[in-house]
């Protein structure tokens, strides 16, 4: 900026001034003074406006890079907090992997040694007739079927498993920081407008011979369309309700307690906002813990029913191996194909019972529970065999009593010499 001298006539001064006051300060192409153009209020020379100007754009680019440095410093921050948690995510999939690996593994292992030993038993020069015997005899579709129940198992257990997993990460919810801010730093235009309102210039009382710098506070006077400052020594007679109440306030006196209520205002703001925020970190904390506390009662709860459903494969396919004869299975030589389909119905209904246990979240009782239903199913299914055992023996002696009858009834009509197609049986059966 170039200075310049005064034009006006009379002046020739240098234009160095600048006046300090907010009424006079234009929102946009301000012009510097000379000594002769400044009002009555203090001027600032120009070398000390640009002083200042210099200093405070220090101190303003010192803030905006220190919370640059903040703002670098949170994104390392954030860095380091996410490779920590994708090191234990990583760390809990690699786990994982490896425990699932190891149990098929297992299995191969044992499938493996098994074709081994059966490739190297029949390439065995000289191989004992049992070998023969034993792979002539063996039922391929029960081999099969037996191999596929266990292929199914396994699979089942696995795709379980990685479905659990899935659902872990689905229910992590990737919070959208976008739609949670509340304020954005403000893109500054650095113009006069931005940072304050021009004040409403003084008008002149001709009257008192001084500027009129009061205002009336009162909300009637306040919102009136055209705004304008009293005088105080005429508001004495023209605005003497106001002026009497204490309405009347010089500019001067009202901006130091708009300064005073603005500061204040703003310490309240502080102290409510940290209150607030103390609210809400405590809600938000008693329902992550109440989260935290469901789930972990979900998951006790899918340990249970993953338990009975280890229990209900053990028990339906491990099969009896009571054999009678040599080879006769006693189950199934002496149970009809209706009873035995009842028997899994009945299997079947309790486990359901006890599926209805799961939600027990204390292990101990949960098994005591179970154990207590499959006790009474036991007891029940017991009574019902000593009841059919006991109806057998009542059927059988009714039998045995026929017979002795006819046999006595014969023996009779011999002597009478009755024909047999004659006999009637005369006891009456009670079942």
């Amino acid at each position: 900026m170039q200075q310049q001298i005064c034009q006006k006539e009379g002046h020739d001064e240098e234009e160095v001034y600048v006046c300090n006051e907010l009424k006079c300060i234009e929102l946009k192409e301000n012009k510097l003074l000379c000594q002769k153009c400044l009002c009555l209020h203090k001027g600032m020379h120009f070398k000390k406006l640009k002083e200042n100007a210099n200093v405070k754009c220090t101190q303003y680019i010192n803030s905006l890079q220190n919370d640059l440095d903040h703002n670098e410093e949170l994104k390392k921050n954030v860095d380091q907090q996410i490779q920590q948690i994708q090191g234990k995510i990583f760390q809990t999939l690699s786990d994982l992997k490896k425990n699932i690996v190891s149990y098929v593994d297992q299995q191969s292992a044992i499938l493996q040694q098994n074709k081994n030993q059966a490739e190297k038993l029949m390439l065995d020069q000289n191989p004992q007739i049992d070998l023969y015997i034993y792979f002539g005899k063996l039922s391929n579709e029960n081999f099969q079927n037996k191999l596929d129940i266990n292929k199914q198992q396994i699979k089942k257990l696995i795709d379980t498993t990685i479905n659990e997993l899935n659902f872990n990460i689905d229910y992590i919810n990737q919070p959208d920081i976008q739609k949670h801010k509340v304020m954005d730093y403000d893109l500054q235009q650095f113009t006069l407008e931005s940072i304050f309102q021009q004040q409403l210039p003084y008008e002149y009382c001709g009257k008192h011979f001084a500027y009129k710098s009061s205002i009336c506070t009162h909300s009637e006077c306040l919102n009136q369309k055209n705004l304008t400052y009293h005088c105080l020594r005429c508001s004495k007679s023209l605005h003497v309700e106001h002026f009497q109440n204490d309405y009347l306030l010089e500019y001067e006196q009202l901006k130091e307690q708009q300064k005073a209520k603005c500061q204040f205002f703003l310490n309240e703001k502080l102290t409510i906002y940290e209150k607030f925020q103390q609210l809400v970190n405590q809600q938000i904390s008693q329902l992550r813990q109440e989260q935290k506390k469901q789930y972990q009662s979900f998951e006790i709860t899918i340990e249970n029913i993953k338990i009975l459903e280890q229990q209900f494969q053990k028990s339906l396919f491990v099969q009896d191996i009571n054999y009678v004869f040599g080879d006769l299975l006693l189950n199934l030589i002496t149970t009809e194909e209706k009873e035995l389909n009842q028997q899994l119905n009945n299997q079947f209904q309790t486990f359901v019972e006890q599926l209805q246990l799961c939600k027990i979240q204390e292990k101990p009782l949960f098994v005591e529970k179970c154990k207590n239903i499959q006790s009474h199913e036991n007891e029940i299914q017991q009574l019902k065999k000593q009841i059919s055992g006991l109806q057998q023996e009542i059927s059988d002696m009714d039998q045995t009593l026929d017979n002795c009858q006819q046999y006595i009834q014969k023996c009779c009509n011999k002597q009478l010499k009755i024909p047999d197609n004659q006999i009637q049986p005369q006891r009456k059966r009670y079942k």
